[in-house]
Order: C-alpha cells, then sequence, then structure tokens
C-alpha cells in the first residue's frame, strides 16, 4: 500500500534585484498615466462641479427686518415680515408700543379722531412723499375711548402695503425709500422708528 504524502507548498523564488527596479519602474509609469487621465479629464469638464442655481435676487430689499426707538417711558418697534419682497407681494408693517416705566402706572393714549397711528413712505433719493396710509382711509370725527396700556404691557398698530404710491403707481426703480411708522399718540420724546429698502429691476 502506498501512502499518499503531502506535497510541500512551493515557495515563489526571490525576484532579483534588477526584477525589482523593473516592476516598481512600471508601476510608477502606471500611476502617471493615471493622474494624467485624470487630469485631462478635469481640463475636459468632465470633473466639473454641480452648482445650484444663483440666489434669488428681491427686487424690493430692506436694509433689516426691524427696528427700535426707546423713549423715557416707552419702547416702539416697528418690523416688516421680512427683508426681501417681488413685485406684486404685499409687505406687513406692524408698530408695537412697549410701556417700561416700571413704576405700576399705566399709559393713556387719547385720539382726537378714530384714526391712531399712520404710516408714511418717503423716497429719500427725491425727497418726496409716495405714500400715507391715512390717505387711503377715512376717519370719524368723534372721540374714540383711550388705548390703555398697562406698565409692561404693548400695542399693536399693523397695516398692509402694496408697494405702490398713493396713485396706484409702482415705486420707482433704483431708489432709497424711507417708511416711518407713527403713533397718534405722543407719550414721550422720542424719535419714531423708520426702515428703508431700495427698488431695482428685477433679473430677467
Amino acid at each position: 500500500m502506498i501512502a499518499r504524502r503531502n506535497a510541500l507548498p512551493r515557495i515563489p523564488p526571490i525576484p532579483s534585484s534588477r526584477a525589482r527596479a523593473r516592476s516598481q519602474a512600471i508601476a510608477r509609469r502606471a500611476a502617471c498615466l493615471t493622474a494624467g487621465l485624470a487630469l485631462a479629464a478635469g481640463v475636459a469638464g468632465c470633473n466639473k462641479t454641480v452648482t445650484g442655481p444663483p440666489p434669488h435676487v428681491y427686487p424690493v430689499a430692506f436694509a433689516s427686518q426691524e427696528t427700535t426707538s426707546v423713549g423715557s417711558n416707552i419702547v416702539a418697534d416697528f418690523r416688516v415680515n421680512r427683508t426681501g419682497y417681488d413685485t406684486g407681494d404685499t409687505i406687513r408693517l406692524a408698530l408695537t408700543l412697549h410701556n417700561i416705566n416700571g413704576q405700576g402706572i399705566p399709559l393713556s393714549c387719547r385720539y382726537t379722531t378714530n384714526q391712531r397711528y399712520d404710516y408714511i413712505v418717503r423716497d429719500s433719493t427725491l425727497h418726496v412723499q409716495v405714500w400715507r396710509w391715512s390717505d387711503t382711509q377715512q376717519f370719524g370725527e368723534e372721540f374714540n375711548d383711550p388705548d390703555i396700556i398697562a406698565d409692561g404691557d404693548s400695542m399693536v398698530y399693523e397695516t398692509d402695503w402694496n408697494m405702490r404710491d398713493s396713485t396706484g403707481m409702482a415705486l420707482d426703480m433704483g431708489h432709497l425709500f424711507t417708511v416711518t411708522a407713527y403713533p397718534l399718540c405722543v407719550l414721550s420724546r422720542i424719535t419714531w422708528p423708520a426702515l428703508t429698502f431700495t427698488t431695482r429691476a428685477a433679473a430677467q
């Protein structure tokens, strides 16, 4: 009976120094070829970075969304609902009066008519008034009950504006405008808050 003997594993020959040098040269040429192909692909635009659409440019852009004026016992906050608007959008104008006297004393706002506030838009480039909220309203001459603002409380006066002048025409493009909020109840010496915006033609 012949017993089968397991064959010993074959040990590969150790390459000579000349063979090793030749193998390294081939590897270097392959690396250079790969790099050259990648560079050519980039030049041809195959490796071009894909970017998204350009940011939207609003025809009407406010410098800021909110501004604040401080008096001796009152804070007036004036804000719009956002900073950028397209043609045909409506702007929400909101004036908030805060009683900050800190002594528990309510503020009583009395009026000579039933108009309580006003908003005025001026073209700062031409130095002319282009829109006034009260010009679009009708007010009775009767006296209304005063607005009472308790210490620490607030009163909000807001309206919408379609960004057209008093004649219904669109605003001039490329101009600077200022919109100011005026409560008709003057409670202390205070500079009433105003926001600025610019107009420019919409991108084609």
